[in-house]
């Protein structure tokens, strides 16, 4: 690497991660989502504090969530909060002239990527280099992708779930779903809706799931209160649900993972099935921390299932397992 600085950027529907390479260090990681004045589009917040406004901002201030589903909705928000980020943490140093890594979902079209290259050099980035989710993620999970056995990689985001086999040190086939994290919040609003006649916001089903959400039936009966608007009276409302009230609709999500999967593997080459079969399948990305994912996905998919050792991170630590074996595709 002829630059001094190689940082990486993974723009997810959830957060962002700008990330040192070198340095295997986190500079950034906050939620992608910026709130500004509508009047004047003048930027007001980003990330966390953006995000304790949305559902309590005032008419005059718009929140914006500009990653949606994996994918750029909006370029000039999305280059206003890099801008915004990079000032507000003092990295200018780091950007400037550096060596990009831009992590990219495995089927990321040529328009979308276009786009994102467009915003990276409007940053003073000297090289960009884009990967796959799925790539990054093998590397960041610890496995040896460099030989010719097919690994199976699930990496189920906020908004989407990118699907991936990995052979000889590269994808052989990427696949990006519109399904993640987000799904299994609409799941738990919807089901208290129709079954509490109470109105909750994805926000209290987030922590909802955090705190109580599984897969696993066998799991100990855990509990939680719940607080939201009565659908009858439209006064404030307050009950108590369990894990197990919980299972029918989060398994719900993770069924259509499970046959987008299926779907996936359906004309891939025998040798890599049988692969597979033995090498099982990784999962990662931060829905892969719901209680129970491992054993539901080893069970429903009669594979053996492992999970990353960092799921919320091994986008990023793939990154310095590729700088270390300096291997790139260059844009």
């Amino acid at each position: 690497m002829k630059q001094k600085n190689v940082i990486g950027l993974d723009l997810g529907s959830q957060n962002t991660i700008i990330y040192n390479v070198i340095e295997d260090l986190v500079v950034f990681n906050e939620p992608t989502i910026i709130a500004k004045n509508k009047q004047n589009n003048q930027i007001l917040e980003i990330g966390y504090l953006a995000n304790k406004l949305e559902g309590r901002n005032p008419y005059n201030i718009k929140i914006s969530k500009f990653v949606k589903n994996g994918l750029l909705h909006n370029r000039e928000d999305c280059l206003n909060y890099l801008k915004f980020a990079i000032s507000s943490m003092h990295l200018e140093k780091l950007v400037r002239n550096s060596t990009l890594i831009l992590a990219c979902s495995d089927d990321l079209s040529m328009v979308h990527q276009e786009a994102l290259i467009s915003i990276c050099k409007d940053l003073d980035i000297s090289s960009i280099y884009m990967e796959s989710i799925s790539k990054l993620t093998a590397l960041g999970s610890g496995l040896n992708i460099s030989n010719m056995h097919g690994n199976l990689i699930v990496n189920i985001g906020s908004g989407s779930t990118n699907i991936g086999i990995i052979s000889s040190g590269e994808l052989v086939k990427g696949k990006t779903i519109p399904i993640g994290g987000d799904n299994f919040d609409i799941e738990i609003v919807r089901y208290i809706r129709n079954k509490w006649k109470t109105r909750i916001g994805l926000k209290t089903s987030e922590q909802i799931k955090i705190k109580i959400g599984t897969l696993d039936e066998t799991q100990e009966e855990k509990f939680i209160e719940v607080k939201g608007q009565d659908l009858i009276t439209g006064l404030p409302h307050s009950f108590v649900i369990s894990n197990k009230e919980l299972i029918n609709p989060l398994t719900k999500v993770a069924n259509d993972i499970i046959f987008e999967i299926q779907q996936a593997l359906e004309d891939v080459n025998p040798e890599l099935i049988s692969d597979i079969s033995t090498n099982g399948i990784t999962i990662s990305g931060g829905s892969a921390l719901l209680q129970g994912s491992r054993k539901f996905y080893q069970k429903s998919l009669h594979l053996p299932s492992f999970t990353s050792p960092t799921p919320s991170l091994s986008v990023v630590k793939g990154m310095k397992e590729l700088l270390n074996q300096a291997k790139y595709k260059e844009i």
